[in-house]
């Protein structure tokens, strides 16, 4: 048994319950990975995994690290972070330069297909 505390984080109580293994000699074969209790926070997180110094990434390469949630659901959470503060979607200048997997991830606002997702630069 583990004791957990009011405001103890998710983050607190995974680290309290591996200690608690530890200390009986059992731990499950690999730890399950923290996640992000809602989509746009999974979007967010993928961004900071993919980002490796460019402030855009593609959408196709974002929408990879989501591939188990639907299409739609994946393009009404992408709609709801560009609408964020924080965020901003922009469409490819040179459309010679998408590819086939690039056009189909795009996510088209207005009239306008976006291309890449830029978090925090504003």
């Amino acid at each position: 048994m583990i004791d957990i505390s009011y405001g103890d984080t998710a983050a607190d109580i995974e680290r309290k319950l591996f200690a608690s293994w530890a200390a009986k000699g059992t731990q499950p074969a690999a730890p399950v990975p923290a996640a992000p209790a809602n989509l746009e926070g999974r979007i967010r997180a993928a961004y900071a995994k993919l980002r490796n110094h460019c402030e855009w990434v593609s959408l196709a390469a974002i929408r990879a690290e989501i591939a188990d949630v639907a299409r739609a659901d994946q393009d009404a959470a992408l709609r709801r972070l560009a609408g964020a503060v924080d965020a901003d979607l922009i469409p490819e200048n040179n459309q010679k330069a998408l590819t086939a997997e690039d056009r189909a991830a795009a996510l088209r606002v207005g009239d306008q297909p976006k291309h890449y997702l830029a978090i925090g630069l504003r």
